[in-house]
């Protein structure tokens, strides 16, 4: 064989073996590329559920605050209804008229006096209940010259010791008992 017919042998040969590795080169060029594409796929489709989880927990937050809120605030509203009420009752209480006013003074004072007590009532209640007046209910009481920020009704002090029969006392007294029927009878419920 000649020097031509060799090299042009071994060009051949370098040349198939060069497309052969071109060939495999870009075999695992591509495989490599889908291989990514299916990672970078893969990778995509597990942010996107992770989002989605994340929205979807945001979203029932947010809904769960919402129903608390709303809960808080008609809870609120109804607290209003009930305080409004009982605030009515001891305004109606403070308002009644004078004979009946001190019908239920007299009585709420008959039903506390154990023995001999100083009377205490707010400034309105010093010109109306007098010693004559305290005597019909018990001789051994006595008005006291103190006077107490209560809206009507009483305070009685012995010693130390004092018993509120003020108007606050006695419907703070009813109020956890009543309140469930006020409820009831404001909301329309059973």
């Amino acid at each position: 064989m000649a020097l031509k017919e060799i090299t042009d042998h071994i060009l051949r040969d370098a040349e198939t073996r060069a497309a052969e590795i071109k060939r495999e080169a870009q075999e695992k060029s591509r495989m490599i590329l889908e291989e990514a594409k299916k990672k970078a796929e893969e990778e995509r489709k597990h942010l996107l559920s992770e989002a989605q989880k994340r929205a979807e927990e945001e979203r029932k937050r947010i809904i769960a605050m919402a129903k608390l809120e709303a809960r808080n605030k008609v809870l609120a509203a109804k607290q209003n209804k009930v305080e409004t009420v009982f605030n009515l009752v001891l305004k109606s209480l403070v308002d009644l008229p004078e004979s009946e006013y001190l019908e239920i003074f007299k009585s709420m004072l008959k039903k506390a006096v154990e023995g001999e007590e100083e009377v205490i009532v707010n400034e309105r209640d010093r010109k109306r209940i007098t010693s004559q007046f305290l005597a019909e209910v018990n001789s051994s009481l006595k008005l006291s010259s103190e006077t107490r920020e209560i809206s009507g009704g009483f305070v009685l002090k012995s010693g130390r010791i004092e018993t509120n029969g003020s108007f606050e006392a006695l419907i703070s007294a009813v109020r956890s008992e009543v309140e469930p029927e006020v409820l009831r009878v404001l909301l329309g419920s059973s």
